[in-house]
């Protein structure tokens, strides 16, 4: 039966009519059996089998009926649970808000709470403020007089501080003009004594036996060659240090020029003539006067040559101008300046305190300490003495007079030197080949202030360390500015 009502209404309509077929010929089959005879039991059958397809029909149009309402009550069910589900969330939602907005509620009670306490307050302070500006109004009533009083005395007051601050002025700007003109005054009294005592130095290093016999003698020597004249001047040697000063001092000896044992510097100068050569190593500093360059000159007599370290052009030049003495420039690789000067300080004939680093074993490391405590003072000066490179001074290179470069450079170094020496006195005629021949024989090699038994070499004390720290101090870019 539940699987006819599942069936649709065609399927359902074909098995009734095959009941129908069949109880038709069930009745058939009785009328051939039986004859006609039994008519009425066959006509039973068939109405039989009509009535029961009718009612078996109607049963299962009313069990689809009550089906299909079933299957529509069900859904309803389902829907009005899932809305009775949905009520539900709602009416949770609105419990939940309805706590919130209580709380919103007790809380916004209580700030009013604390509002109306803040008012009530507030209308208290109010009140004992008006209560007290009320007695102040009346205090003041009281005291007009006196405030009267007191502000004409502000006002005499504020007066007398604007006349004193006035008169304050007046002699603050007295002051510093008195000031300046002490100031003044005191540079000039400072210049002036200065001076005197430099020219009385210079006056009493004259006087002294070895200064006043070098004067007695060059003097000498012009009455009996009668060659002084006008233009003849002095020379200064200037260098910058280890690059080969004393070099060039003991060939212009050999030449016949005269030592002054002079050395300057800008500010103050060393005095070496006839003193002991083991005095002017191991103490130098005794023999230093200070005294500036272009009162210093003075000293240097005529057809004498003096050394020098000068670091400023501008001045040294002008100097030697309104002196008419002239000049060259010596210059050297600053790599083997470095080294020459390692080893003149370390130099065991000296005096003083050995150096810190001159404790190290000679070789790369000691040099290596050496360009890290005076590597950036040596540096310093050598820039600044480059700077007279510029002003068009000649300037001999150490590796030409030495003859490191070969023959022909050392020839053209003599000669650009004998070229200076021709301005300074023309009568003489130099002999460039004699004079080469004295360097190479006489010269080089011969003990002096500075010489270190060999000529100093950067190749004997390179390494990784000593290469990085000469490019940290750019030795390369002032060697640049020797024209190396």
């Amino acid at each position: 039966m539940r699987l006819l009502i599942r069936l649709g209404r065609t399927a359902r309509r074909a098995v009734l009519l095959g009941l129908l077929v069949l109880f038709a010929a069930l009745g058939a089959i009785v009328l051939f059996i039986a004859g006609w005879r039994n008519y009425a039991l066959a006509a039973g059958l068939l109405l039989t089998g009509w009535l029961a397809t009718i009612a078996l029909k109607s049963t299962l149009e009313v069990r689809a009926a009550g089906d299909h309402q079933t299957r529509e009550l069900r859904g309803d069910v389902a829907a009005m649970s899932a809305r009775l589900n949905l009520i539900d969330g709602l009416q949770a939602d609105v419990e939940q808000l309805a706590q919130q907005s209580s709380a919103a509620a007790q809380s916004l009670a209580n700030r009013l709470d604390r509002s109306e306490q803040m008012q009530t307050d507030n209308a208290a302070a109010h009140g004992d403020m008006d209560a007290r500006f009320e007695g102040l109004e009346a205090a003041m009533r009281e005291q007009g007089a006196d405030r009267r009083q007191i502000n004409d005395a502000l006002s005499e007051m504020r007066t007398a501080q604007e006349v004193a601050a006035e008169a304050a002025e007046t002699g603050a700007r007295e002051r510093v003009q008195l000031d300046e003109r002490v100031t003044a005054s005191e540079q000039v009294v400072g210049a002036q004594l200065a001076d005197l005592r430099a020219h009385s130095l210079l006056a009493l290093e004259r006087s002294r036996g070895p200064r006043s016999n070098l004067s007695d003698s060059v003097s000498a020597t012009e009455r009996s060659t009668g060659s002084a004249v006008p233009d003849s001047r002095a020379l200064v040697v200037n260098s910058i240090p280890k690059a080969g000063s004393y070099l060039v001092a003991g060939l212009l000896s050999e030449l016949g020029w005269v030592d002054s044992g002079l050395h300057y510097r800008d500010r103050f100068y060393w005095d070496f003539l006839e003193r002991p050569l083991r005095e002017v190593i191991g103490d130098p500093n005794q023999f230093k006067r200070t005294v500036p360059f272009e009162l210093s000159l003075g000293l240097l007599d005529q057809r004498c040559f003096a050394l020098a370290h000068l670091e400023q052009p501008e001045v040294a030049l002008e100097a030697m101008r309104r002196s008419r003495v002239s000049s060259v420039l010596l210059v050297r690789d600053v790599h083997d300046c470095l080294v020459s000067m390692m080893r003149f300080l370390a130099d065991e004939r000296r005096w003083d305190i050995q150096p810190q680093w001159a404790r190290v074993a000679n070789g790369p490391q000691r040099f290596l300490e050496f360009l890290r405590h005076e590597g950036v003072s040596y540096l310093s000066g050598v820039e600044r003495q480059a700077a007279f490179i510029e002003t068009g001074i000649p300037v001999l290179r150490y590796e030409d007079l030495y003859g490191a470069s070969g023959e022909e450079p050392q020839r053209a170094a003599i000669g650009a030197l004998l070229a200076v020496a021709t301005e300074i006195d023309a009568s003489v005629e130099w002999d460039g080949d004699a004079a080469m021949r004295a360097l190479n024989e006489r010269v080089l090699g011969r003990p002096n202030r500075t010489y270190a038994g060999q000529p100093s070499r950067i190749e004997e004390y390179r390494s990784e360390a000593v290469d990085e720290r000469l490019d940290e101090l750019g030795v390369h870019e002032v060697n640049r500015l020797m024209g190396y």
